[in-house]
């Protein structure tokens, strides 16, 4: 049952936005081991990977400078590991727009493990997306 529940909460969001029309990145990185990632309109990333899911929503966004290509989130997310650990996570991160289309990110999250009691732990990541 929990792994419906957690499927079904990844997966809404991605069908939701489908038919939006809005600019979808795709690329890799390694956050639940080296994983693949779509990020849709750089609010919705969706991440699966070699240790499991993840999916987070960014809440608050900001430029460092208004001429400078970097930026900065915060957002709220989920994840589930492939031996059953699931939890929330608030990714911590930036952005650095290198090329036209291109972005590389890097962020720390802490992490909330709800499988077994409750368990604080830091996770990172690093990627880089195509937009189009």
């Amino acid at each position: 049952m929990k792994k419906t529940a957690l499927t079904l909460l990844l997966l809404t969001p991605m069908i939701s936005y489908a038919n939006t029309g809005k600019k979808v990145g795709i690329g890799m990185a390694f956050d639940q081991g080296l994983s693949v990632v779509v990020d849709f309109n750089q609010q919705i990333k969706f991440i699966a990977g070699d240790d499991g899911l993840a999916l987070d929503y960014s809440f608050l966004k900001g430029n460092l400078a208004a001429e400078a290509p970097l930026s900065w989130y915060v957002a709220g997310g989920a994840y589930y590991d492939w031996n059953n650990d699931f939890g929330v996570r608030i990714p911590i991160g930036m952005n650095l727009n290198f090329a036209k289309d291109w972005k590389l990110y890097a962020q720390i999250h802490p992490e909330l493990n709800m499988n077994h009691g409750l368990d604080l732990d830091i996770g990172a990541a690093l990627g880089v997306t195509y937009s189009f």
